[in-house]
């Protein structure tokens, strides 16, 4: 192989990393100060003291990012998460999980079906999909949170709420699972859910 060839194969290598790079489609979780701030639910966790952790509402995000020469990257996810602190800091918990249709069938991004929700085990997401954000929850009293390796979250019940008049907005009730790492060492713990749901 002459230099040439070889200067060829790193800039060839070079290119192709950065436009996959430049092109990767990316997910932002932006809320309103109020999304962000009002507690209407809470996730209680068996072991331990029982922690009863307060929770903003539970988002459908549900996108479909646009792939350059590839079809696009559908987001389903449910993110439940903890209302931020005045001081800027991380939520406590932030959580996702997959709600992609079994057997290929596709969901719409508008869909506004809670059947699509109810009765299944929604796997947990180590990392939500397009983004960086990692699965975790910090326990009171934590010094840094526990990242959430495996799990997942069954919604029993649903309640549609009058009070909204889009009709995407609804109560649900069901059970949370979760494999959280610390360090080296993994545990699993088990708990309940009660929060608002919007899609």
């Amino acid at each position: 192989m002459s230099k040439w060839h070889g200067l060829w194969l790193i800039a060839s290598f070079v290119i192709s990393f950065a436009t996959n790079r430049a092109f990767k489609p990316h997910l932002e979780h932006p809320l309103s100060p109020g999304q962000r701030t009002l507690t209407t639910g809470t996730l209680t966790f068996d072991s331990g003291n029982g922690e009863e952790l307060k929770i903003v509402n539970v988002f459908v995000v549900a996108h479909d990012l646009p792939r350059v020469m590839s079809q696009p990257l559908r987001v389903r996810e449910l993110l439940i998460r903890s209302p931020e602190a005045d001081d800027g800091q991380e939520p406590d918990i932030e959580l996702f999980f997959d709600f992609t249709a079994p057997k290929g069938k596709v969901i719409a991004v508008d869909a506004r079906d809670m059947a699509e929700l109810r009765e299944r085990d929604l796997p947990l997401l180590p990392t939500a999909i397009g983004a960086t954000t990692r699965s975790r929850v910090r326990f009171p009293g934590a010094a840094a949170p526990s990242y959430a390796n495996d799990g997942s979250l069954r919604i029993t019940q649903t309640f549609d709420l009058d009070d909204d008049d889009s009709g995407a907005s609804w109560r649900v009730e069901g059970d949370v699972q979760l494999t959280l790492a610390d360090g080296d060492s993994e545990h699993t713990v088990k708990g309940t859910i009660s929060a608002r749901v919007t899609w």
